[in-house]
């Protein structure tokens, strides 16, 4: 009897043992049947199971190694053009110093400014066109609409230095221009940078305080 017990012991253990690769599903919450193993291999399609399935799924959510197609990479420069335009008021002593400044950023971009400000509520129209149809879209990629979300979360920074506007009478000239270019610098090297990592296929997740926020309100998926 004694002998019998034990090849059954034998027999259960081995139902948790994989003979192909060697893949142990015996213990903890990967316990399992052979039947089981093979189920958990069909899902996730690899030998993983079910503890090893979840890092893979998570991967998958994430984006894992794969790098965003150039429709993805385009898409997901786009939405820096708000925040690129709103700043550009704040450029405005650099434009008077510097004329090839003027030239490499300000002329190419006239006619799209003319167009954004020019039509009468077509800048918030584009402001919230982007969130509610980009952002909050969960059928478009991650990717596109953590970009959407950071953009719009720079734009809104622009709001701040815009209170102060209205103090330029009582604001001495040297304070105005040092803080006018401060913000100017700011954004175009927030939108620089995201445009650089997207171009690269990599996700501008590094901006100071924006990112992190951004992260918190996309989530993984």
């Amino acid at each position: 009897e004694e002998q019998e017990e034990q090849e059954e012991q034998e027999k259960q253990e081995k139902l948790g043992e994989d003979g192909n690769d060697g893949v142990l599903w015996s213990g903890g919450r990967c316990a399992g049947e052979k039947r089981a193993a093979w189920i958990e291999r069909a899902a996730y399609g690899g030998a993983e199971g079910r503890c090893g399935g979840q890092t893979r799924e998570r991967e998958d959510v994430d984006g894992g190694n794969d790098r965003p197609d150039g429709k993805t990479r385009l898409f997901s420069i786009l939405p820096y053009m708000l925040p690129l335009l709103d700043s550009l008021q704040y450029g405005s002593f650099l434009f008077q110093k510097f004329p090839l400044l003027r030239e490499l950023i300000l002329v190419p971009l006239a006619p799209v400014f003319t167009i954004y400000r020019g039509i009468p509520f077509f800048d918030i129209a584009v402001f919230f066109g982007l969130f509610f149809l980009v952002v909050r879209n969960t059928n478009i990629s991650r990717h596109i609409r953590y970009n959407a979300q950071q953009a719009i979360m720079l734009d809104l920074i622009l709001i701040l230095p815009g209170l102060f506007s209205g103090l330029g009478g009582q604001v001495p000239r040297a304070v105005t221009e040092t803080a006018s270019n401060t913000v100017f610098y700011a954004m175009l090297v927030s939108v620089g940078y995201a445009a650089v990592e997207n171009a690269k296929g990599n996700l501008p997740n590094q901006i100071p305080l924006v990112s992190e926020s951004v992260d918190s309100q996309i989530g993984p998926f």
